[in-house]
């Protein structure tokens, strides 16, 4: 059975967020051009992007800053949020005893995608952020 486009936007919200944190990141920008931007150049060089068709990440729409980021708060299922605090998004844990092998576990689990998928997307968008500026890498 398909994923719904709600399952893939809270699984690449939480692959993305558990690849940040797992590379050492604790946050990004909070720029929607420049995640979008960012979002879309590591969409398009990311090995397991087919895995979810329904996301958008292209020049006319895209889904990761409104519809992963900033709702990831109001989410009810997910391993992860996008937490706003001034002119930053945090990644965090949802469980409060969660580490973050715990996190990628579970989440690798649900999704099929390797945690070195994950880490490779997070790595192509911090890459790319840090090219838009953002130099908290």
């Amino acid at each position: 059975m398909a994923k719904t486009q709600a399952v893939q936007q809270t699984e690449v919200g939480d692959g993305l967020a558990l690849g940040v944190l797992a590379v050492g990141v604790d946050s990004v920008p909070h720029d929607k051009m420049a995640i979008e931007l960012a979002f879309r150049r590591a969409w398009r060089g990311w090995f397991h992007a087919s895995t979810y068709p329904a996301i958008k990440a292209g020049p006319s729409f895209d889904d990761i800053y409104i519809q992963i980021m900033l709702r990831s708060e109001k989410r009810r299922w997910g391993c992860t949020v996008w937490r706003s605090e001034g002119n930053r998004l945090y990644p965090e844990l949802v469980g409060e005893s969660w580490t973050l092998e715990d996190g990628m576990q579970l989440h690798v689990k649900a999704s099929g995608v390797p945690e070195a998928g994950w880490r490779q997307l997070a790595e192509l968008f911090l890459d790319s952020l840090h090219g838009s500026g953002d130099t908290r890498r």
